[in-house]
């Protein structure tokens, strides 16, 4: 967020970003120090030796960040990478600042994973913005790896995590420049601090999970939609008093707004809709954006047999297949 701010007051250069960096690097510095011991106290896969199912989701694994971790060191070739993800940072780093481009439909939408990109770019480290984004899909399946495991045990661990890394389209992506992963992880770390709530009822939890939620909303447009369905699941959940359960409510939902709030601003004050080009019937904004939601709808549309055909692609029956045969082994 603090790059936001930089960009939007004219100031995204190395100089000030390096500053910007070490200011937040003072500041966490206690929590570094202390890292790598927590992590030295931590067996991640310890316990008994791995079974031959939890062998084959490991090898899955290692199959999926492998790939991923060498696609992520070539040059990028994949279409939105080039056409936005990284053309929207290379933009703004021109002039050092971040502002509304009235014929790149993606500057209108917030995008925190492509502005954070903007620092290797502006220090000529174009590969890293790949190598960040395949961060963030590792971190997505350590997290949910320690998740499944503390709440099922290890071996739901090995398979939870073997049947998200076996999705190919997270694969194809996961080595790539994009927002994908970044928006999944934090949706994901979102849903495990509810969850931890739930349990638990404690509002420091609550915090931790609208904080989340809040970034997922920096990401991508569409991720303020689980912004306030999660308000509501709040709002009606069983077996706290009304009003409290109003309180929570209202503290999830501004502790999210206040973060994500930011990037709606822009898009507001630079087109006239918060949402551009979405609700243009209440919030009418510029460049005709009826016409682009008519567009995207058209676009967006599936047409059989083409529809199967991307299902198909988007499926895990790849590389879960043999996943599958070793469950119904067991099972027998």
């Amino acid at each position: 967020q603090s790059l936001l701010v930089l960009g939007l007051l004219g100031l995204l250069t190395p100089p000030a970003a390096a500053s910007a960096g070490l200011a937040g690097l003072v500041l966490a510095w206690p929590r570094i120090r202390a890292l790598p011991a927590a992590l030295a106290s931590r067996r991640v896969i310890g316990g008994p030796e791995l079974s031959w199912l939890e062998s084959i989701c490991l090898g899955i694994l290692a199959y999926a960040l492998a790939h991923s971790f060498l696609q992520a060191l070539s040059p990028p070739t994949d279409r939105d990478a080039l056409c936005y993800h990284l053309s929207l940072p290379r933009i703004y780093l021109r002039t050092g600042r971040i502002e509304e481009i009235p014929w790149l439909l993606f500057s209108h939408w917030p995008h925190l994973a492509e502005t954070v990109y903007s620092l290797p770019l502006m220090f000529r480290l174009d590969a890293a913005a790949a190598l960040l984004h395949f961060a963030c899909f590792a971190a997505l399946l350590a997290a949910v790896f320690r998740f499944a495991r503390g709440r099922f045990g290890r071996p739901a661990a090995f398979m939870a995590a073997a049947a998200l890394a076996a999705q190919p389209a997270l694969v194809w992506f996961a080595g790539t420049p994009r927002a994908e992963a970044w928006w999944a992880l934090y949706h994901f770390l979102a849903l495990e601090g509810l969850w931890r709530w739930r349990r638990s009822g404690r509002r420091p939890d609550l915090i931790r999970a609208s904080l989340m939620a809040g970034l997922g909303a920096c990401v991508k447009l569409w991720g303020v939609i689980p912004v306030l369905l999660w308000a509501l699941w709040v709002a009606s959940r069983r077996g706290l008093p009304a009003g409290r359960r109003g309180r929570e409510a209202a503290a999830f939902l501004a502790t999210a707004l206040s973060i994500c709030s930011p990037w709606y601003l822009k898009t507001w004050l630079g087109t006239g809709n918060p949402v551009w080009p979405f609700l243009s019937g209440l919030f009418p904004g510029d460049w005709g954006a009826a016409a682009v939601v008519a567009r995207n709808i058209e676009f967006g549309r599936w047409r059989w047999p083409f529809d199967w055909a991307i299902a198909r692609r988007y499926a895990p029956e790849a590389l879960l297949l043999p996943l599958a045969i070793s469950a119904v082994q067991r099972r027998l």
